[in-house]
């Protein structure tokens, strides 16, 4: 063995065991095969090739140190795994995004079983919704839009309206199946706390208030009360940061997208209140300066009132834990964007988040295009704590718009390629390079939605959030 190499490891119960590179080497080489259904090479050696940069990453990490934690070892799979998005058609890998977030779904996953954080029937390395999954595949199928090609010849026809109105109708039905679903809870009194959770830029605010929409026809006598736990987030100093050379300047990156961001110990401690009847004085968060100031609101839930909690993370159950399960409504949401390109590749459903994002960053926050870009691996890596407990939610919603992509196009088609140069002239933007390089190839394969076309976008879309017009934001 080389020098600097562990020589032995700490497993998670205290043993210490030999180190041995083969082990890594096969467990990436079982990610593969999950992921990669024709594998770009022979599995064995990307394994292999994997497990080198491994080994490299550990002498680097741990300062050659010759016994190290199996924790260690694991950040460093991540960290390789990842870095190999950069190397782009000399990846090791033909999925090495996907490589990547399986690896950490499938560790993540593990990790919340044994804390006895999700149950183990809730647990699949497969995160995806299947039913709807196989619903909105379907559904496009049925009405040509399931590829490049098809949804061009959509926005090149006359007839473009009528998907919009199929899509929009295929959309309001989901939330209407929401509202008979929660119906029936308020009917046996027992919902006390409904949850909106999914990735960002889901749509979580659009869908939850058109669902509302809905649920407050059928139930005059019940009001849905919103708390923001985006007030809980604690100062800037507990977050976690990163760092980027752009252009021999160094940017902080905020890393937002974490669990313990938040305040868990304040918020349970408000919810168990709020479940006595009691007010509590929620607190403000001031997001330029990154601080919760002393400013309070306070909050109150009447007696026909039923708590709402728009959050990420709010299937987590450490978030919400002082609510009894069986009087909470949990409802995952995600766009599935089931769409191959020109050359039969599929279309990734983050990418499709990553362009709604973009524009309303851009024209709700003022965040320019390539911070909302170089932040995105950021956002990939907290969804880790999102999407395994997928298959822990009571309910399941499609948001995805099977028409919005040559919208969103035409929203930023002028704004890519111009920031291109910079991506390829700063390595430590790589993650952002890769994704742009994707999105570039994909604008170029789609038309591009006319004005006359956004324009038959209905005000309560759940695209409205995003590309502005919506009745349920804009005034």
């Amino acid at each position: 063995m080389s020098s600097g190499t562990p020589r032995t490891i700490i497993k998670r119960n205290g043993d210490v065991v030999p180190f041995d590179k083969a082990r890594i080497q096969y467990v990436i080489k079982k990610a593969i095969l999950a992921v990669e259904k024709s594998p770009k090479m022979d599995p064995e050696r990307e394994a292999g090739r994997f497990a080198d940069d491994v080994v490299a990453e550990l002498k680097r990490a741990c300062a050659s140190a010759e016994t190290i934690h199996v924790e260690n070892v694991q950040d460093a799979i991540v960290q390789v795994l990842h870095r190999d998005l950069g190397r782009g058609e000399d990846s090791y890998s033909s999925k090495p995004e996907s490589l990547w977030m399986a690896y950490m779904l499938y560790r993540e996953g593990h990790c919340l079983v044994r804390n006895g954080q999700l149950k183990p029937e809730h647990f699949s390395p497969d995160t995806r919704p299947k039913e709807r999954l196989e619903e909105r595949r379907k559904w496009n199928l049925e009405h040509g839009c399931d590829t490049t090609k098809g949804l061009n010849s959509w926005f090149k026809s006359r007839y473009v309206a009528e998907l919009i109105r199929a899509a929009e109708k295929r959309s309001t039905d989901q939330l209407i199946e929401v509202a008979h679903r929660v119906g029936d809870l308020i009917d046996e009194g027992r919902l006390r706390a409904m949850m909106i959770t999914g990735p960002t830029s889901s749509g979580k605010t659009s869908t939850s208030r058109k669902a509302l929409r809905y649920l407050s026809e059928a139930h005059p006598d019940v009001r849905f009360k919103a708390l923001e736990v985006d007030m809980y987030f604690r100062d800037n100093r507990y977050t976690e940061k990163f760092h980027y050379n752009v252009d021999g300047r160094m940017i902080e990156d905020i890393n937002f997208e974490l669990p313990e961001t938040y305040d868990i110990a304040l918020l349970n401690e408000h919810l168990a209140a709020l479940m006595r009847g009691e007010t509590v004085m929620v607190p403000h968060y001031d997001f330029r300066q990154g601080i919760r100031t002393q400013r309070t609101t306070p909050f109150r839930l009447g007696r026909d009132e039923v708590l709402l909690l728009d959050c990420m993370h709010a299937l987590s159950p450490q978030l919400t834990e002082a609510i009894p399960a069986e009087n909470k409504f949990k409802l995952y949401i995600e766009p599935l964007t089931v769409l191959s390109d020109h050359d039969g590749r599929p279309v990734y459903f983050t990418d499709v988040r990553l362009l709604r994002r973009m524009i309303r960053d851009v024209r709700t926050r003022g965040y320019p295009i390539p911070n909302t870009l170089w932040h995105w691996h950021l956002v990939r890596k907290g969804e880790r704590f999102i999407l395994p407990y997928v298959h822990s939610a009571d309910m399941v919603v499609d948001t995805g718009i099977p028409y919005e992509l040559p919208i969103l196009k035409a929203r930023l088609r002028d704004e890519m390629l111009p920031i291109l140069p910079l991506f390829q002239r700063n390595p430590d933007l790589f993650d952002g390079h890769a994704r742009l390089r994707r999105i570039l190839r994909l604008f170029r394969q789609l038309r591009n939605a006319t004005e006359g076309q956004v324009s038959l976008v209905p005000p309560d879309s759940i695209l409205r959030e995003f590309i502005g017009g919506s009745e349920f934001f804009d005034k």
